[in-house]
């Protein structure tokens, strides 16, 4: 989903580039880089929030000396999951916002268009 959120804060910046508005499109860009970095920081902290505790089992395990050749081709078959209760607020208001821009000017684009 954060991929098409992205092609749609994109598309603003090929329609308002000879519309005649230069503050929009400048905004544009802006808002779409903006968009893409709060999509990518809100995956890195999903993914390396489930990496954190795969690390601590094994370290857990260790400790305890339960770490046995079985436990560790257990533990490396986990998958990655996508924990996203770990991903901030903030960060999830700002990848909103920004898509709701990215789709007001994109409705502007296609308005000028017309």
């Amino acid at each position: 989903m954060g991929w098409l959120a992205f092609l749609i804060c994109t598309v603003p910046i090929y329609l308002l580039f000879n519309a005649g508005h230069p503050v929009l499109w400048a905004l544009a860009p802006i808002n779409a880089a903006a968009n893409l970095w709060s999509y990518g920081v809100m995956h890195n902290y999903a993914v390396e929030s489930s990496a954190n505790k795969i690390k601590r089992l094994r370290e857990n395990l260790a400790l305890e000396g339960r770490l046995n050749a079985e436990k560790q081709m257990e533990i490396d078959k986990l998958k990655l999951k996508v924990n996203l209760k770990a991903v901030p607020s903030w960060l999830t208001y700002i990848d909103i916002v920004t898509f709701i821009i990215g789709l007001g000017l994109l409705a502007f684009g296609i308005w000028i268009l017309l």
